[in-house]
């Protein structure tokens, strides 16, 4: 009997690639997420709807990044440093929407700024 794989809270994965619910439970053939525990493999469905939740809170935790920073580029006293930042962000954030999650598990998502 294989193990049980357990996700935690957090959904950023170790990889360049989004894989929805991770390689590892696809490879392993397993998925628990809370109280439920669904043996197979993920559907295409499940893939995207992950995708979706993972891209979400991507996009999420760069706005967090992004508000402070954006309050002193609009009130014109960010450092040359913070609006270099910024700008590295915004982009990030572009790219972050063009990314399709309907080809999950095969998603590359873009490089996160420092």
């Amino acid at each position: 009997m294989k193990p049980i794989l357990r996700l935690s809270a957090s959904l950023t994965t170790p990889s360049r690639h989004l894989t929805g619910l991770s390689l590892s439970l696809q490879s392993q053939g397993y998925i628990e997420a809370g109280a439920g525990c669904y043996i197979g493999e993920p559907t295409p469905e499940e893939l995207i709807a992950a995708a979706e939740v993972e891209k979400s809170a991507l996009n999420t935790a760069a706005n967090a990044v992004m508000a402070p920073i954006q309050d002193g580029v609009d009130l014109d006293i960010a450092t040359d440093e913070e609006s270099k930042r910024y700008t590295e962000w915004r982009r990030y954030r572009v790219l972050l929407s063009r990314v399709n999650i309907a080809t999950a598990p095969d998603i590359t998502l873009p490089y996160k700024p420092e």
